[in-house]
């Protein structure tokens, strides 16, 4: 049959033909297309500083544990003194803290003040091992512009040398120890009943176990984290993050480990029932991502400012009687062992390398403009 001047069958040819062409081309375009990249947000649930300690501590601390505050303070009484301080021994150590720390020359508060006094030396590491990374990049810690000449640590294999002086400032102090810890157990502990924590969010991934290059962005979060009716952090709860505070930076994923190009940050936290932030030189993040991508542990490291870490750790001096630490000895030691960013005109530095252990749980980052980011690593970001 015809119609018109084209045969039907050809007609009907022609259409199949032009409908297999359009299917080809739409097969072409979407093989074209590259897979779609993916976006991870993660919620920083606890941080802790990498402390590397053995059971009795002679390897690390072969002169013993610092002593407290107090006690120092005691030392320089007479008998006489001591005994009325104490009232017979009586007190408990908590009510002997505003003495001990306000003796200075008149009267002032060491800790705000740790230079008006000199205590004894601070104990300092010892031992030749210690988790954290190599900052310098040199494998004898000799001075380099951006570093002052120090001593390296080595990993625990033996395959890495390690720059983290403020382990060797603090390792030895009772409070910063397992068997002490309050200094960092509570301010975990207020993270997680209440305390907002700081989000990563990783956009650009092609694959949770490896991807060549990722953008990855630090923000603080305006809400607490959500948790279990057993005290467990809930993955995957939404956090909103506070308009203005945004770091970025890039890095990688291989063997699902994240690594990032260090840059300068200042990490908001709050412990010890008060605001405060600590300010990093050359920060990085290595952190090991579970196959599922619901968690994360790894390391924050970089050059802690000495001043940011002063400001912070002043206010810790209600502390020294039950972590045992002397303030005028910490400044000193965390001085003279810093090992970033020397001044131009003293030469001192100004910085000390630290490194700080890190967990995390995956969690919806709702940005300024309210899109959540989907954390689920299976898809595709919105």
């Amino acid at each position: 049959m015809w119609r018109g001047k084209v045969p039907i069958p050809r007609l009907y040819a022609g259409l199949v033909a032009a409908s297999l062409l359009g299917c080809a081309g739409m097969l072409a375009v979407a093989i074209a297309q590259p897979p779609a990249k993916k976006t991870l947000g993660l919620a920083i649930t606890s941080w802790t500083t990498s402390l590397y300690e053995t059971a009795d501590g002679k390897e690390e601390c072969p002169d013993g544990l610092n002593e407290g505050g107090d006690q120092i303070w005691l030392k320089t009484l007479t008998p006489e003194q001591r005994d009325k301080a104490t009232k017979h021994g009586t007190l408990d150590a908590v009510f002997l803290r505003d003495p001990a720390m306000e003796r200075g020359p008149n009267g002032e508060d060491i800790c705000w003040n740790p230079t008006v006094i000199k205590d004894p030396p601070q104990k300092t590491v010892q031992g030749k091992m210690s988790y954290g990374l190599n900052l310098d990049g040199t494998e004898d810690g000799h001075a380099t512009p951006r570093t002052c000449a120090h001593e390296k640590f080595v990993s625990l294999d033996g395959k890495t040398k390690v720059d983290n002086q403020w382990y060797r400032v603090i390792g030895c102090v009772y409070g910063w120890r397992k068997a002490g810890g309050y200094p960092e157990q509570m301010p975990n502990g207020e993270l997680r009943d209440g305390g907002h924590p700081i989000l990563v969010k990783v956009t650009g991934i092609d694959d949770l176990r490896n991807s060549k290059d990722v953008t990855v962005t630090f923000y603080h979060s305006t809400d607490g984290m959500i948790k279990d009716s057993t005290g467990a952090i809930l993955p995957n709860s939404s956090y909103r993050v506070e308009k203005g505070y945004a770091y970025t930076t890039h890095g990688a994923i291989a063997d699902g480990v994240l690594t990032t190009v260090p840059i300068d940050v200042h990490f908001p936290f709050y412990a010890h029932f008060m605001h405060s932030e600590r300010f990093f030189k050359d920060a990085r993040l290595r952190l090991e991502i579970a196959p599922d991508g619901k968690s994360a542990k790894g390391v924050v490291a970089g050059y802690y400012d000495l001043d940011s870490f002063w400001s912070y750790f002043a206010r810790l001096g209600e502390l020294f009687t039950v972590a045992r630490f002397s303030c005028p000895a910490t400044y000193e030691a965390a001085h003279r062992l810093a090992d970033g960013y020397p001044d131009p005109k003293t030469g001192e530095c100004t910085a000390m390398s630290a490194s700080f252990d890190v967990t995390a749980v995956s969690g919806f980052i709702i940005d300024d403009t309210s899109t959540a980011q989907l954390t689920t690593p299976g898809k595709a970001a919105d």
